[in-house]
């Protein structure tokens, strides 16, 4: 038997019966996600991409750019060349409240362009950070240490933002309402789009560490080389299980808006990867709640526990999710000897011990 044609021959089945549901049911907007997949694995890549956008803003005019985000990063995973959707990528960090995410994703750009040599580019990009906000001392630091290690004369910077600075104390910006406001109040030219998630899609999906780009003990500042190296070596790891991150940002992406089916199914698709297997299974047992499913929030959290890998902050955050859960169906001392075990460790996590109180 040739494999390669049976191979093909069954892509080619299942690519039309996307296509007729999607004529079918012209409001199902992930029936396109799918079509992608398949055109993916035919290696038809820029048909896939055309789907990956179509869907992306749709997504977007239905007031879902969460989901919108996730598929905008994995079209620059598939084909770092569309240099556009890094621009509509800002622009949906900026409309959501997520400046430190927007530039995030113009350092990218930045390190796009770097790397094949567009240095009057980069610096274009870099100029474009400093313009979100120039009273914003870390990123004028960056971009000065830019200059100086290239012995560039720095450009005037004349747009000003509104002078509010964000802030770094969290890698995915947390889209506060201090925040919004601001950004309701920000120049023509960003499109304005629904209100934030309070977490970022998922920080793995985009090589934006900010933490680590902190002062160094000396006081100096990492030059953007040791910057964009970071970058790179993210992207290359990112590489290698982009299909499981893909379906867990949208998994993600799908719990937040509460569209708790489509979560739990992408979240299902990105399995494959384990070290993300405690992640999703944890976040299928909060839809499965959300969805007053306790039976399957507690299949979902016991089998979670039972991943390879498992670090222990994520086995107490399975361990209360499912003392939660018992505690829901009734069987407070399954809930309690679970509390109890949580207590041992971290008796501040979360909040065991009210909930300890409550179920003794």
């Amino acid at each position: 038997m040739d494999f390669g044609v049976s191979l093909e021959k069954k892509l080619l089945n299942e690519l039309g019966e996307y296509y007729k549901y999607a004529e079918e049911h012209p409001n199902d907007i992930r029936v396109h996600l799918r079509i992608a997949e398949v055109l993916m694995k035919m290696e038809k890549i820029q048909k896939a991409i055309e789907e990956y956008i179509y869907a992306a803003e749709a997504y977007e005019a239905n007031n879902l750019s969460q989901i919108a985000a996730a598929i905008y990063k994995q079209i620059l995973q598939i084909d770092p060349d569309q240099v556009n959707v890094y621009q509509t990528l800002v622009n949906t960090h900026l409309n959501e409240g997520f400046l430190g995410d927007a530039i995030a994703t113009y350092e990218e750009l930045a390190s796009y362009y770097y790397n094949r040599g567009m240095k009057d580019e980069a610096i274009d990009t870099m100029e474009k950070m400093v313009r979100l906000d120039p009273d914003s001392v870390y990123v004028r630091k960056k971009i000065t240490s830019f200059y100086a290690k290239r012995k560039i004369k720095p450009q005037t910077v004349k747009a000003r933002a509104s002078g509010r600075n964000w802030e770094l104390s969290d890698t995915a910006t947390g889209g506060n309402e201090s925040t919004k406001q601001f950004l309701q109040q920000k120049e023509e030219g960003f499109f304005d789009l629904e209100s934030a998630l309070q977490e970022e899609i998922s920080i793995e999906a985009m090589p934006q560490n900010l933490e680590g780009l902190r002062e160094s003990g000396d006081g100096t500042i990492p030059g953007f080389d040791e910057i964009f190296k970071e970058m790179q070596q993210a992207e290359s790891e990112m590489t290698e299980n982009n299909g499981s991150l893909f379906h867990y940002n949208l998994g993600t992406a799908f719990q937040k808006t509460g569209r708790l089916d489509e979560a739990i199914d992408e979240l299902n698709k990105s399995l494959e990867d384990p070290e993300r297997s405690a992640d999703c299974y944890l976040r299928m047992a909060i839809c499965s709640r959300g969805k007053n499913l306790t039976n399957d929030a507690i299949k979902y959290l016991k089998k979670g526990l039972g991943s390879k890998i498992l670090s222990e902050l994520k086995r107490l955050e399975l361990q209360y999710e499912l003392a939660m859960a018992y505690k829901t169906r009734g069987k407070m001392g399954k809930a309690k000897k679970l509390l109890k075990q949580i207590q041992k460790i971290n008796d501040s996590f979360r909040e065991v011990e009210k909930e300890l109180s409550e179920v003794t």
